[in-house]
């Protein structure tokens, strides 16, 4: 049986992460590939390393959002979407994320 390309994807993530874990983008890519396996608690440690690395990544901030909307933490997902909307009002994913928290 093939491995899915979440599983291959993880496994070069963590050889990366593993020679490096200096920089920030390593970090948020594998976020957002366990975002997409709904692995949403190790995708919000992931944002998390990559916002300490770089606090001003406001992509990593509104995935950190989602992964915590996903896992039923409403309080750290409507902070993020807030912080990414007080940083740049013009981002319209978090503005979207936002409202979509609000409707639930």
């Amino acid at each position: 049986m093939a491995s899915s390309w979440p599983t291959l994807a993880a496994r070069e993530f963590e050889l990366a992460l593993a020679l490096d874990e200096r920089f920030p983008a390593p970090h948020y890519n594998y976020g957002n590939n366990l975002l997409k396996a709904r692995r949403y608690r190790e995708a919000s440690r992931e944002f998390s390393k990559s916002l300490r690395l770089d606090p001003t990544d406001l992509w990593a901030l509104n995935n950190r959002g989602l992964a915590y909307a996903k896992m039923g933490k409403r309080g750290k997902a409507r902070r993020d979407f807030l912080r990414v909307l007080s940083l740049d009002p013009t981002f319209a994913a978090a503005r979207a994320n936002l409202e979509a928290l609000q409707r639930l």
